[in-house]
């Protein structure tokens, strides 16, 4: 159908090109009586069919966690991922005996330092891979970024004293001073 309308209106064009006899108000004429009306509903139901229908699928829920662990002190990197991955696992089993419908999570635990924030590690695992083996070190990416940490504090600026004072430089002269010297002169 909508290759009738198409074709009617390429025809319809042709004929006003050709005899110079405007039939293109024609088209709007006869929507206005509703005689396309039925012809451009089934070209849009047309299209409506094309589309595929909505599948079933299940639900699948990824819960994604940032822990954030402050450091104010000098920390080994062994102790820090330690405690990271105790932070980890406790989460990932809170989380998946809280929620259901969490299907699989997804941990990133990041170092903080004076206001430097570096990512230590990612977890990412799904319920059933946590159900068979509840093992933090497998399902974790460690990143190398420990090395930033290790940067010495900024020092404080230090303040440069001159070995010997400057001598005193005299005061350029007031005007009143200018003046009194010109009078005395």
């Amino acid at each position: 159908m909508f290759a009738i309308c198409f074709w009617l209106i390429l025809c319809v064009r042709g004929i006003s090109d050709r005899s110079g006899w405007p039939l293109r108000s024609l088209i709007p004429g006869l929507v206005g009586f509703g005689l396309l009306a039925p012809l451009v509903s089934f070209a849009n139901a047309s299209s409506a069919l094309d589309k595929p229908a909505p599948t079933h699928s299940v639900d699948i829920h990824q819960s994604n966690v940032v822990i954030e662990i402050p450091i104010y002190e000098s920390v080994s990197h062994r102790q820090l991922v330690a405690q990271a991955e105790a932070l980890v696992s406790d989460r990932i089993r809170q989380a998946f005996q809280q929620d259901r419908k969490i299907s699989s999570i997804k941990v990133t635990v990041l170092g903080n330092q004076h206001g430097n924030v570096i990512p230590l590690l990612t977890t990412a695992v799904a319920r059933a891979q946590w159900q068979k083996s509840p093992d933090v070190q497998r399902w974790t990416r460690y990143d190398n970024s420990y090395a930033l940490l290790q940067r010495p504090a900024q020092a404080k600026p230090r303040t440069v004293v001159a070995a010997r004072p400057i001598a005193a430089v005299p005061a350029a002269p007031t005007p009143r001073e200018n003046l009194a010297r010109m009078e005395a002169a």
